[in-house]
């Protein structure tokens, strides 16, 4: 074993979850107290595809949340965007992998309730 080599872990950390359920909140709290984790925002790519029909959008915005995560230099990555079970989410975790990321997928929700507060 060679103790003078400290291998870097590479992650990639996926919030997922309905609309309001707070993905953003705890996404910029983990940014604020992690400065080097670099963060891909689903709703900034969501917002470049307007007049598109519901289903075209969508497509775009997880293109283009793919290849921006698959863009990332630094080490940790954080990724929020609603899909918790689709193909979006096996392509997260395939991309990932291939970059030797280790990948968590957290899913966030919230009673109806509170959602529609929000």
């Amino acid at each position: 074993m060679n103790r003078g080599v400290v291998r870097q872990v590479k992650t990639c950390t996926y919030i997922s979850g309905p609309p309001c359920a707070g993905k953003s909140t705890v996404a910029l709290a983990v940014s604020r107290l992690v400065p080097r984790i670099e963060h891909v925002r689903g709703d900034e790519y969501w917002v470049t595809h307007p007049g598109m029909s519901f289903e075209d959008r969508v497509s775009a915005t997880n293109k283009d949340i793919l290849s921006a995560i698959g863009n990332v230099a630094s080490p940790d990555v954080l990724c929020e965007w609603v899909p918790c079970r689709s193909p979006f989410v096996a392509q997260l975790h395939a991309i990932c992998v291939s970059m030797g990321r280790q990948f968590l997928h957290v899913i966030l929700t919230a009673s109806t309730p509170v959602l529609r507060n929000r």
